[in-house]
Formats: C-alpha cells, structure tokens, sequence
C-alpha cells in the first residue's frame, strides 16, 4: 500500500508540474491578437505551440475567421502555414477548399500533411484526386494523412498502400461521387 502512496504522489507531482509548465508557456497568449499569435509562431518556441493551440481554439469556436487562416497558407514560414491548415479544419470551412487544394502540393512536407488532415473536416469531392495523388508522396506521414482524409471523404477503406485500388475506385466513381454529410 505504501507502494501506491508514493505512486500517486509522483503523479500529483508531475501533474503540478506540467500544470505550471502549461501556464508558464501560456502566459498572455489568450490576450494576444490573432496576427501577434501568427508571429508567435512564425518566432518558433515552446510558446509557439501555445500560441498554435490558441489559434485552432479561436478558430473551432468561431472566434477567428476562416479568412485569417486562408491568408496564411502562403506565409513564408512552414509553422504558420501548418497552424493556417489547423485553423481551417477547426472551421470546417469549405470555401477554403481551393486554397488548401494548392497548399497539398506545398515544398514542406508538414505542411502537406496538415493541409490532408484539414481536409477530414473540409470535406470536398474537389480534394479527392489531389489526394489520391498525395498516396505516391515520399513522406509516409503525407500518405498516411492523405489516405485518412479519403476514407473520411469518400467512406472508403483503403489504406495509404493501396493507390492502385483508390485510383481505380475514383475512375469507376468519380463522376458520379457525391460527398455524404
């Protein structure tokens, strides 16, 4: 029993301390604008990732526009174009479709995997052949993410390691395909 005592003191320990890790980090960031979270980011840091998290919670409760995030996906820094594609999929905004359909052919590789996974909640028949595409990228993580936003799209199950079966499913079904809410 004595075991366990100390067990949960250890626990309450390293809660507490990331607790205060988490404050400490988050300081001001809920005070700070929308374009200072973005410079934030772009500055790098552990108060970045705070500053990331901020941003998708503004953006699930409305609070930022999706437009803040659609005109970020072009920033000169990668970090800020990822937390754009994390917005966006907070939103679950359509019109933003187009915008991330070009950001899956961006040079870094995370910010093509984010732009896949935004496209789980934005979910169009527009990003279904970009993403078939996707499942030859040399990053796994970018199949892996490409292959997950086309089964959220079309309810599909094919894996990452099955383009030839996804291709074709597209041929035979394209046309006719229509997303299902």
């Amino acid at each position: 029993m004595q075991g366990n005592g100390g067990k949960i003191l250890i626990v309450a320990i390293l809660a507490a301390a990331g607790f205060g890790a988490y404050k400490y980090f988050t300081k001001n960031v809920g005070s700070k604008t929308d374009d200072e979270l973005f410079i934030i980011i772009s500055n790098g840091g552990m108060t970045a990732t705070a500053a990331q998290a901020e941003l998708v919670m503004r953006a699930g409760s409305g609070k930022t526009p999706a437009t803040a995030f659609r005109s970020r996906l072009k920033d000169d820094n990668k970090d800020v174009r990822v937390a754009a594609c994390k917005g966006i999929r907070a939103c679950k905004d359509k019109a933003s479709a187009p915008a991330l359909i070009e950001t899956l052919a961006d040079d870094a590789f995370e910010v093509r995997t984010a732009a896949c996974e935004a496209f789980e909640n934005v979910r169009v028949k527009e990003a279904v052949a970009p993403l078939i595409q996707l499942l030859d990228d040399p990053k796994e993580g970018v199949r892996v993410a490409a292959s997950s936003a086309l089964r959220s799209i079309t309810k599909q199950s094919y894996s990452n390691k099955e383009s030839d079966k996804w291709k074709n499913w597209w041929t035979d079904n394209g046309k006719n395909f229509v997303v299902q809410e």
